[in-house]
């Protein structure tokens, strides 16, 4: 069968789990991403693995070649995000791509200058059809930010203040992004995706407290010293830039609302924190 869909950003926390969804769902794929190497699990898949870098404009024809439908990932941590995507979506469409997928995030229409709002508008207007989705911070952020510090420390050191989030599980977001490349009733539509609870970080340390039977607390922290903290931890100082300033839109009150976009879409309730927290207990606990 020949694959008429591609997955770009393969490697990364959306990417894996949507590619897993079509997988599953026997659905041949193109598979992609900037370092082929990082998605060494799906060799097996019998299909095909290749480079797409927006930087390598020669990535592009292999990438999009008889492709109708594509989960454009988006390059956040360029500053002119805009220089990257619109050659690439140019290519796409002398390629007779029609389809687009791609994500923006929770509280966009309050700051039309982030790299996420720039790729909404790019993709937009691009003259393809679109399906944008918006989920919320994602649960399996808080693991990538914060597993350390819990399983060594029982701490959860994050700069969001008091705010209430409706996070949402990456395993959701990719479940929402595969379903809005087969169907086409999703095309032309933007999506708000949220949980169906507005949490605080301090009822996230409980339900870490509740599902590992050991105290959990939260320690609210600065923007600075989250950010001092991962580069403690040698994260690149870009990549922890755009990780932490995820907090600043929370801190506004933007995260907090609860939508019914994500259960509409998957017919079933969204994955409650609970059953994140249970599911990969190994990684904090």
């Amino acid at each position: 069968m020949r694959e008429t869909i591609l997955v770009t950003g393969a490697s990364g926390t959306i990417g894996r789990e949507l590619v897993r969804y079509l997988l599953s769902k026997k659905i041949c794929i193109r598979i992609a991403a900037r370092d082929e190497k990082k998605i060494p699990e799906f060799n097996s898949s019998n299909c095909p693995i290749v480079q797409f870098d927006y930087e390598k404009e020669e990535t592009f024809e292999r990438a999009f070649e008889g492709i109708s439908g594509i989960y454009l990932s988006a390059p956040i941590r360029h500053p002119r995000i805009d220089e990257f995507i619109m050659p690439a979506i140019e290519a796409a469409k002398q390629h007779g791509v029609s389809h687009i997928v791609t994500l923006g995030s929770i509280g966009l229409e309050f700051d039309n200058e982030t790299p996420l709002s720039i790729m909404e508008k790019c993709v937009q207007y691009s003259g393809l059809q679109y399906s944008i989705l918006r989920p919320n911070l994602l649960m399996q952020n808080i693991l990538i930010l914060s597993a350390e510090d819990v399983k060594m420390f029982r701490q959860l050191r994050l700069p969001a203040g008091d705010a209430r989030i409706s996070f949402v599980d990456a395993r959701d977001v990719a479940e929402s992004a595969g379903k809005a490349l087969i169907d086409p009733i999703y095309k032309n539509k933007i999506y708000n995706l949220t949980g169906n609870q507005a949490l605080s970080h301090s009822d996230i340390a409980h339900i870490f407290s509740k599902v590992s039977g050991k105290t959990i607390t939260y320690i609210p922290v600065s923007q600075n010293e989250a950010r001092e903290d991962l580069i403690k931890k040698h994260w690149d100082p870009q990549k922890a830039d755009v990780m932490i300033g995820l907090y600043e839109i929370a801190r506004h009150g933007w995260c907090e609302d609860v939508y019914p976009d994500l259960k509409k879409i998957l017919e079933r309730e969204p994955i409650n924190f609970e059953k994140f927290a249970e599911d990969f207990i190994e990684l904090w606990s």
